[in-house]
């Protein structure tokens, strides 16, 4: 029986990088595959690369769908319309500024299918202008310890070496939030992690995390969005934990030092009005121990 994967890939200031994200993928040895690029109103010329580049590759042509937004919205909506247009089995987010192996959707859907995994990682390699740095992932099998994992930051939340059963957003309700600026990843992946029966690992790095576009969703400074994209975070965090009645002692626990992180991250690096208005959705992390930890990590920085 045919397996169909949906490939979603967000386009936004990407002209550098475009064509050879998109080569990589429509160079892929597996063929049963939709590509959804959601353009995300950008103003370069991204998107009539990708065009050439589609014209180079008539057997891709019926394979691909383009959303044209009209204004921009951000990577959480994009991948969003793209979640709500796929048709595949599995979906792949893929980042327009990273690229591919050519094997990297046969052996994920291959290591999915011999381990009817929900969700099936790889490694990674992160290209940054000093060099590039393999990412061993080797995530724990088990979902609640990956999950714990990840909100501890020791697996990282990407989605993009993932591939991700589409029936694990569909039958849980779960999907990007439109208009949350940071952590988009991290915003679904616990929960897909929570809901997940069986998680598969290939320790090969088919995918390649390129670090230098200034342009990234990711590479925007800590604006007022962003930190109110991380309080929301924040709270759905809290009512999921709530809504599931986590008992895990050692979940709860990553739970909150996560909120402890960013919490202290925006008071180094955010405005400390927006945590005092929303104070009251952190019981378990208050403003003064916020304050002190930033304290130290501003002692550290300043001795290095």
């Amino acid at each position: 029986m045919s397996v169909k994967v949906s490939v979603i890939v967000p386009v936004y200031g990407v002209e550098k990088y475009i064509e050879r994200c998109a080569r990589s993928l429509f160079e892929q040895t597996f063929e049963d595959v939709e590509y959804i690029f959601v353009n995300d109103c950008t103003r370069d010329s991204s998107m009539l690369i990708l065009e050439n580049v589609i014209e180079q590759y008539p057997k891709c042509k019926g394979k691909i769908r383009i959303i044209n937004h009209e204004k921009n919205v951000g990577l959480a909506s994009s991948r969003y319309d793209g979640l709500n247009l796929a048709t595949g089995r599995y979906i792949l987010n893929i980042d327009s500024d990273d690229y591919t192996e050519p094997t990297m959707i046969d052996e994920l859907v291959a290591e999915a299918t011999k381990n009817d995994a929900d969700i099936t990682i790889c490694d990674m390699v992160m290209l940054t202008p000093k060099g590039s740095v393999y990412v061993h992932v080797n995530p724990p099998l088990d979902h609640i310890d990956c999950m714990r994992q990840v909100l501890e930051g020791r697996v990282h939340s990407s989605l993009c070496n993932k591939l991700i059963r589409r029936n694990l957003y569909l039958d849980n309700g779960i999907h990007p939030t439109a208009g949350m600026d940071q952590q988009e990843d991290l915003s679904v992946m616990y929960k897909l992690m929570y809901f997940a029966k069986h998680i598969a690992y290939i320790p090969k790095a088919f995918y390649y995390y390129d670090l230098s576009n200034p342009a990234s969703y990711t590479k925007v400074k800590m604006d007022e969005r962003k930190q109110h994209s991380n309080l929301l975070l924040m709270r759905q965090m809290d009512e999921f934990r709530a809504n599931q009645n986590i008992q895990y002692k050692d979940l709860i626990n990553s739970f909150l030092s996560w909120k402890a992180t960013y919490l202290s991250y925006m008071a180094l690096y955010g405005d400390l009005h927006i945590l005092k208005e929303n104070e009251t959705i952190f019981k378990e992390v208050t403003i003064p121990a916020i304050k002190n930890i930033s304290y130290l990590l501003i002692l550290m920085h300043t001795c290095v």
